[in-house]
């Protein structure tokens, strides 16, 4: 496997870790529907919504942070599979909606860990109202951090 999607399955994996952490359950880990994959699809009980997650993962912010590699163009191939997932299990009427994860970081150093909520209706990438970043802890917990590196 390629050094960039071993890096990428890494950041799943730590985006799945962060999901569970809240509580929230894993539906299913990279969906797939035609060409196009849905990387997460979880539900948050508490808000009781499904939430399907486009997980971005880069060594460094060197080229840009993760999140601005999700054009509009994958964010309408997102909606088309949310769609077919919603179809096939019979979840229409249902609330969901689409986030992402943003990970800074490699396994062998530390990382940071964003997430954006509702990314579908966010026009302006560069808004960060709907934005939590977080830092995996020595511990294996996560604890919060303001807006900034962190490192």
């Amino acid at each position: 496997m390629a050094a960039h999607n071993e890096l990428g399955k890494w950041g799943e994996q730590i985006a799945t870790d962060y999901f569970k952490s809240l509580g929230w359950q894993i539906l299913h880990n990279d969906w797939q529907y035609k060409h196009k994959d849905i990387d997460i699809v979880c539900y948050d009980s508490e808000n009781k919504i499904i939430v399907f997650v486009e997980v971005k993962t880069r060594s460094s912010s060197k080229w840009g942070e993760p999140y601005e590699a999700i054009n509009l163009q994958k964010k309408v191939n997102i909606i088309d599979t949310a769609t077919a997932y919603l179809h096939k299990y019979n979840l229409f009427g249902k609330e969901w909606r689409y986030d992402s994860i943003s990970i800074i970081g490699t396994p062998e150093t530390s990382h940071t860990l964003e997430h954006n909520k509702n990314i579908t209706n966010v026009l302006d990438k560069f808004n960060h109202s709907n934005k939590n970043r977080y830092k995996r802890k020595n511990n294996g917990t996560w604890g919060s951090m303001r807006w900034g590196r962190g490192y």
